[in-house]
């Protein structure tokens, strides 16, 4: 008997035909995370009067109605027990027009295409829709800049010491002080603009004085050939090496600094002290900063009462976004999740703990992500904020696991969900040394690898980017094991649509292309948004949005599934968490009962090689073929 029945869908009519095929073939193909099942058989409709089967008339009657071209939905159901029972075995659709008629003969030959949970998806995966339709809008504070440099003369030369290390912010004591200006011409003092002064009182008649306190733009760059590599963008004016800090590595130039359109400043400076060891009030971690260290047991601060910013009224969340995406591109979907994001967070990702990002193991900073069309911060007292932002799902996908290291795929309960790879475990689920599957896999014991993937170079790049951690550097191998020269040497990891240097944008606007999105990562403090600052990895120093600076993205987010385990990182020796698979067994074998469904997500194969994970799986017969990545 046939194990299979096959039934055709159209208009809400379901007919069950009697196609002929020569055998039921099936291949598994990996995109990313997901794998579907596609059907790769021929099947012939025909009219067999002797049997009353008149598939052939019923799929010429669907080519000659009105709705023709609506889809037919295909499936295959099979049974185990002879008949007594049939259940799903594949699903699939075709169009009246994806087949081929022969008139003369009397027969249709389609070969239906796979019908899963992600077919809605995929239909219009590449379809642009307005992400500026999603919301609510937000607002969200940018404060003043992190590259400044302070210095502070005292014109009583009591010399007081500042900590260099408070808040990130180094203070500069030049050979003298010039309260008066201009400075020298042609040198990195000439930089130097005055921001403050005051008579300090430190206590007990002790000793008091006037500081003045300067500021100033320092920006490290890389070098190239052993020379700074600075091709100053439009606007950026006068610029100076500063004297001793070229490394070999990078280099760091001085910018006068000058406030960027829409800044808002409120100053309330002053100059305070608080018992050794405390700390000022200091909302946002942003105002304070110790120049003299524990005198007559007072340390005292620098202290802006308030501080320059730009407020940015057309911000959304992240997910907000990308949930209008998901279901403008399927409306079935209703639900997004999460771990990584903690987005409707379900807590099954290892290591998962509520506010505690399961990669980083620290506190979630990317649960505040924030997005915004990119001429809105270029230019965010525009009368007409932008009205259209479009991106596809696909784009937004690509450039998020550009960025973040995350894959995207459709729960058990239809959810789209979003996650690192760390989150994706797997499981030995079968030995093919052992058991019924040993007599397919004799003298197997043949593997390759995959060296054309295995590049020596990986580069990460936004739309644009300006200051050294947002340029970041390339991850290298030394090892011999990779491809050294030629197209394959090098991989992109490019995320086209984003920018997340928003203090390059603010300062130099006319350098920014209008099209695309701006990223940010945010902090929220009495019903005040703000970007987040973070200490970054090439620089070490404080940047706004610098957790999405590519310095700090490679450190807390791609050092798993990287080419090798050990390579150069940030310009330093690392040793990664974990490394893809590249050597390769073809022709592995399983032997699937009829009873068993097979699906090779998240499974490992064992053979005697070792332990490899499923590429690409062929089904036949209730043979299974495979190919895996040891």
């Amino acid at each position: 008997m046939n194990n299979y029945k096959f039934y055709i869908t159209h208009n809400s009519i379901t007919t069950e035909v009697y196609p002929l095929y020569d055998k039921l073939k099936f291949s598994w193909k990996k995109d990313g995370v997901r794998f579907r099942k596609e059907c790769k058989t021929d099947f012939k409709f025909i009219n067999n009067p002797k049997l009353s089967i008149t598939d052939y008339t019923t799929l010429l009657a669907i080519e000659n109605e009105v709705l023709r071209c609506n889809i037919i939905d295909f499936e295959i159901t099979r049974t185990c027990d002879r008949g007594t029972t049939y259940s799903s075995y594949w699903t699939g659709s075709f169009s009246i027009n994806d087949g081929k008629f022969n008139l003369d003969q009397c027969t249709y030959n389609v070969t239906p295409s796979i019908l899963d949970k992600y077919s809605c998806i995929l239909k219009n995966f590449n379809k642009e829709y307005n992400l500026l339709l999603s919301g609510p809008l937000m607002t969200i504070k940018n404060y003043e800049r992190t590259d400044l440099q302070f210095m502070y003369c005292e014109l009583n030369y009591a010399d007081p010491q500042p900590d260099p290390t408070s808040l990130g912010i180094i203070f500069y004591l030049p050979p003298v002080c010039f309260p008066d200006f201009p400075t020298p011409p042609g040198s990195a003092d000439a930089a130097w603009s005055w921001l403050y002064s005051d008579i300090v009182d430190l206590g007990g008649g002790d000793w008091h004085g006037t500081i003045i306190i300067y500021k100033r733009v320092a920006v490290t760059v890389f070098n190239v050939a052993g020379l700074p590599d600075l091709p100053p963008p439009t606007g950026f004016g006068q610029y100076w090496e500063i004297p001793g800090t070229n490394n070999g590595f990078t280099t760091q130039f001085a910018f006068e600094y000058f406030a960027p359109p829409n800044f808002v400043a409120t100053y309330g400076a002053d100059i305070t002290s608080v018992n050794c060891g405390d700390t000022p009030a200091n909302p946002f971690d942003l105002t304070g900063t110790k120049i003299i260290d524990c005198v007559n047991g007072k340390d005292w601060y620098y202290i802006q009462a308030g501080t320059g910013h730009i407020d940015y009224t057309q911000f959304r969340t992240l997910y907000d976004a990308m949930l209008y995406i998901v279901q403008q591109t399927c409306p079935t979907i209703t639900g997004l999740i999460s771990d990584f994001f903690e987005w409707n967070p379900i807590g099954d990702a290892p290591g998962y703990v509520a506010g505690v990002n399961y990669v980083t193991g620290s506190n979630n900073v990317v649960s505040k992500t924030a997005i915004a069309q990119k001429s809105d911060i270029i230019n965010p007292a525009a009368t007409q904020p932008a009205t259209i932002g479009n991106i596809s799902l696909k784009e937004l996908m690509d450039n998020c696991e550009a960025i973040f290291h995350v894959f995207w795929f459709i729960d058990s309960l239809g959810n789209f969900r979003v996650e690192h790879e760390k989150y994706f475990t797997f499981t030995t689920g079968f030995n093919t040394s052992v058991g019924v599957h040993a007599k397919y896999n004799v003298k197997n014991n043949i593997y390759s690898y995959k060296k054309e993937s295995m590049p020596s170079v990986e580069k990460f790049k936004f739309m644009e980017a300006f200051y050294l951690d947002f340029i970041g550097k390339d991850i290298t191998y030394t090892s011999e094991c990779t491809v050294n020269e030629g197209e394959n040497n090098t991989k992109e990891y490019i995320a086209d649509k984003f920018t997340t240097d928003i203090d390059y944008i603010e300062a130099y606007p006319t350098d920014i292309e209008k099209t695309g999105f701006v990223l940010v990562v945010y902090n929220s403090s009495g019903g005040v948004n703000a970007v987040a600052k973070e200490l970054c990895k090439l620089s070490n120093a404080m940047q706004n949005n610098g957790h999405l600076s590519w310095a700090n993205l490679q450190y807390n987010y791609h050092r798993y599934g990287r080419v090798l385990l050990t390579g150069n990182m940030n310009g330093t020796n690392e040793t990664f968490f974990t490394a893809i698979r590249n050597k390769v067994q073809s022709n592995v074998k399983l032997q699937i009962c009829c009873a068993d469904s097979f699906d090779p997500t998240g499974i490992l194969v064992q053979t005697e090689l070792g332990t490899g994970e499923i590429e690409t799986a062929e089904e036949q017969d209730n043979i299974v073929k495979l190919q895996i990545n040891l």
